[in-house]
């Protein structure tokens, strides 16, 4: 659909239609029987597993994973640009990494800094134990290291698994992984990856017993943290969660810290982003209250103890008396603050988002309980900034006779994003696994998952709108054209319309236009009682303003002229 309007002008003001030229999102599907752009189609059909995903931060998506092939199983990695299509000279399959005989798995994707990624995977091509391998690609997809994948652990005969990756910020990663020494005594390793593809490999936890799940992420010093289960003793006794800290010169800053103290309940599946600065946020598993599974929380300072207000005790994110099965997803919000998003079970299952102060106090619109967002959803949950202070929250949801991901949009102040429903929206009608969410810095989120619409396994990617919109809603500029002939008194503008304009929910009720002015013009109108600033105005308020100004409305109307100041140059915005 097309529209357009004329507006009027003053001959001293140079008009422009601030509906803008958004980035290209017409491949992405709004409907949600349809959604989801297949990452890797392929005319063999082959299944896919999708293993991780980051921003590219320009509007794309870096993703990788491993599928079928005729011999073992391959390493694949796809980036998707802003359109939702492989970004330019990228293959529709995208690019296989790692091939040949055994199992591949377990794929982590890391950026480098210079526009392309490391990928590393657990590789069984050995025949006997799985190693860690790993790729670099620039941002055009051509493979930087040996063709087939570098080796980024010791040559030995001992098994590896459960990666976590890192950037060390200086175009190399870090690789945290469990050494499988035997059934009874599993440790922790990392290896320091540089951009070259030379490793250097550090034991962070080799204590008798099992230490499982690492988990690691930055420490925005060029160094990392490194959190893990560690079982006090042999086989029967409880895990606690732990935590390291290595310089950027590897060396240990503190090591196999108690992040609740001893206590001796079991303590598991931790999780752990960084703070912001040099600290980090590490949730997980607890059943210090008996019979009832919840997650804990808390936030290190570089120096290993508790940031102010926290303790290596946790704080409690309880959320509600019902059980979790999994710690919480979590997600900063833009002031050094913290969101929990978490799935409960019990009698009935919820849908939870949480949000603590940088010094681990609940925001008075959240409680101590947080704010009960679905009655659907079920295991798997994500969360991810949504770049205005609030959260995109991920949920498997139920209400679709089957197990779909459904995006909710909490705000700062606890309530549902405008036009969010309870429960929020549904990405996709196809039974599905594995979602997940990235965080797009142009606003809104790209959601990923699995499903067997075709009979194989596939994988689909969709994206959601900074109002938690499926595709892009936003009315893109079409042209703005002067009318011939009146001396510079009107243009005509025409855009396409959101495609929310003929959605049967009448998604939109109206579009409003803004024009630049000289900020003088703004000033002295305003001076002269005919305008006002409303610069802390929603534009629902500020259009509110105008006090009915119709379309038969010009400049020579009694009506109140309504200014925003313009944040990046000397002008002003008029409605």
């Amino acid at each position: 659909m097309r529209m357009s309007a004329i507006c009027r002008m003053f001959p001293i003001t140079l008009l422009a239609a601030t509906l803008h030229a958004a980035p290209c999102l017409a491949a992405w599907s709004h409907d949600p029987a349809t959604s989801g752009v297949d990452i890797t189609p392929n005319p063999n059909a082959d299944s896919y597993v999708y293993g991780t995903a980051l921003s590219d931060g320009a509007g794309g998506v870096w993703i990788a994973g491993n599928r079928a092939a005729a011999v073992g199983n391959d390493i694949w990695v796809q980036h998707m640009g802003a359109t939702g299509a492989p970004a330019a000279g990228w293959p529709a399959a995208g690019i296989t990494v790692g091939s040949g005989t055994g199992a591949r798995s377990n794929a982590h994707i890391v950026l480098d800094g210079a526009g392309g990624v490391m990928v590393f995977w657990q590789d069984n091509r050995s025949g006997t134990h799985a190693d860690i391998y790993g790729q670099r690609l620039n941002s055009a997809g051509v493979r930087q290291w040996t063709a087939n994948g570098v080796l980024v652990n010791p040559v030995d005969t001992y098994n590896r698994a459960q990666i976590s990756t890192c950037t060390d910020g200086a175009g190399g990663a870090f690789v945290a992984y469990r050494f499988d020494i035997s059934g009874s005594d599993e440790d922790i390793y990392m290896t320091h990856v540089s951009g070259a593809g030379s490793f250097l490999t550090v034991p962070v936890a080799t204590p008798l017993g099992l230490q499982l799940n690492p988990v690691i992420t930055t420490d925005n010093l060029g160094g990392c943290y490194v959190a893990y289960e560690d079982q006090q003793g042999l086989s029967g006794t409880a895990f606690e969660v732990k935590l390291a800290h290595l310089t950027s010169a590897n060396s240990f800053t503190f090591s196999n810290l108690s992040l609740d103290n001893a206590n001796a309940a079991n303590q598991t599946a931790p999780q752990m982003i960084s703070d912001g600065t040099t600290g980090v946020y590490v949730s997980w598993l607890d059943d210090r209250s008996v019979g009832t599974v919840f997650t804990v929380a808390t936030r290190i300072d570089l120096n290993g103890s508790p940031h102010t207000g926290w303790s290596n005790f946790g704080l409690s994110a309880h959320y509600l008396a019902n059980s979790q099965d999994r710690s919480a997803a979590m997600t900063l919000d833009g002031s050094g603050g913290l969101f929990f998003v978490l799935p409960t079970y019990g009698s009935s299952s919820y849908g939870v988002v949480g949000h603590v102060s940088p010094n681990g106090i609940p925001y008075p619109a959240f409680g101590t309980s947080g704010v009960i967002v679905s009655a659907s959803a079920q295991f798997r949950c994500d969360a991810v900034p949504d770049g205005a202070g609030g959260v995109f929250a991920l949920f498997d949801d139920t209400r679709a006779n089957a197990e779909v991901p459904a995006i909710v949009r909490v705000t700062s102040g606890g309530a549902l994003g405008p036009a969010t429903p309870y429960g929020g929206r549904v990405a996709a009608l196809q039974y599905s696994y594995n979602q997940s969410l990235v965080a797009d810095p142009n606003g809104g989120a790209f959601v990923l998952w699995s499903d067997y619409r075709t009979g194989n396994i596939r994988n689909y990617a969709a994206h959601v709108d900074r109002y938690g919109f499926l595709g892009d809603a936003t009315p893109v500029s079409a042209g703005v054209k002067d009318i011939p002939a009146d001396q510079g008194g009107a243009v005509r503008l025409t855009w396409n319309a959101s495609w929310m304009d003929g959605d049967a929910d009448y998604g939109i009720g109206s579009y409003w236009i803004w024009r630049q002015a000289p900020l003088t013009l703004a000033n002295a109108a305003v001076r002269a009682g005919s305008g006002v600033w409303a610069d802390a105005a929603t534009p629902a308020e500020a259009a509110a303003l105008v006090h009915g100004r119709g379309a038969g409305d010009n400049e020579g109307s009694t009506l109140t002229r309504i200014f925003q100041h313009d944040a990046v140059s000397p002008y002003a915005w008029e409605f």
